[in-house]
């Protein structure tokens, strides 16, 4: 539980939080700094937090080249079970995706950020589905579960997706 406070609290920290507006039924989706306004929780539909790395990605690359390289890490995506299968999670990371699309054009010469990565317990196929089936992420069993546990013992995979 530590570790995922301090993940929340890093100065690098980015949010996407999707909001319900009571006052006039609209949902808003906002980004965010860990240092942004405060939103209340009953408020919150879903949220993502992510933030910029340096990761060894070579086992999805095709040269030897991509040892430690920039990618953003995606720590958390949380929708309500009542918006799931609702296109909300698939805008967040659509969103996502062009702010790291965004940030490589910007720079000249050689992509700043080669992709994104992220981690999925095993046994959520839904997840596990929604990101390899729906958003074309790829494993790499040299860094899944069987070779590697966390601290709660659980089972996961690292999932990656180019973007270069």
């Amino acid at each position: 539980m530590r570790s995922k406070s301090r993940e929340l609290k890093h100065p690098q920290a980015q949010f996407f939080i999707v909001t319900a507006e009571h006052d006039n039924n609209e949902i808003q989706l906002r980004r965010s700094s860990r240092t942004g306004p405060r939103i209340p929780l009953s408020k919150v539909l879903a949220f993502c937090h992510f933030r910029y790395e340096t990761a060894d990605i070579s086992e999805w690359c095709a040269s030897n080249t991509c040892t430690q390289q920039l990618i953003l890490y995606v720590y958390e995506l949380q929708v309500s079970s009542s918006l799931q299968r609702c296109g909300v999670g698939k805008r967040i990371m659509s969103l996502i995706e062009c702010l790291v699309k965004h940030k490589n054009i910007r720079r000249s010469g050689a992509p700043l950020i080669q992709g994104m990565m992220l981690t999925v317990f095993t046994h959520n196929s839904a997840a596990m589905e929604f990101y390899t089936k729906n958003l074309s992420y790829r494993s790499s069993p040299q860094v899944s579960s069987e070779n590697v546990e966390d601290e709660d013992n659980s089972d996961y995979e690292i999932l990656f997706k180019s973007l270069v």
